[in-house]
């Protein structure tokens, strides 16, 4: 499947592989999900076999609570559910995050 989305500059392909956390050259078939309100936050990298909750960038400080519903679903699913249930929080430690 071909992404609908597409660096356009030099600068955004570089901009995105530091935030992915990979050089440059290593960042193409890489996938980022981003949360409804836009936080990044899970990435697979090239040659993964599939989602899972290893992928998460950005995480709560509680234990996971997946909602009941993963248990029965496929990976991505489940990693989305999580995502929907945990949040990122606008403030941090009193700090605007």
């Amino acid at each position: 499947m071909r992404a609908n989305c597409v660096a356009s500059t030099p600068d955004a392909w570089q901009a995105f592989a530091t935030i992915a956390g990979v050089p440059p050259a290593a960042f193409g078939g890489t996938q980022l999900l981003a949360d409804r309100r836009g936080w990044l936050r899970a990435r697979a990298l090239p040659g993964s076999t599939g989602w899972s909750a290893s992928d998460l960038l950005c995480r709560s400080d509680a234990p996971a609570r997946a909602p009941a519903a993963a248990a029965s679903v496929d990976p991505l699913t489940a990693l989305l559910l999580r995502v929907d249930a945990e949040p990122v929080r606008d403030v941090q430690a009193g700090l605007p995050h």
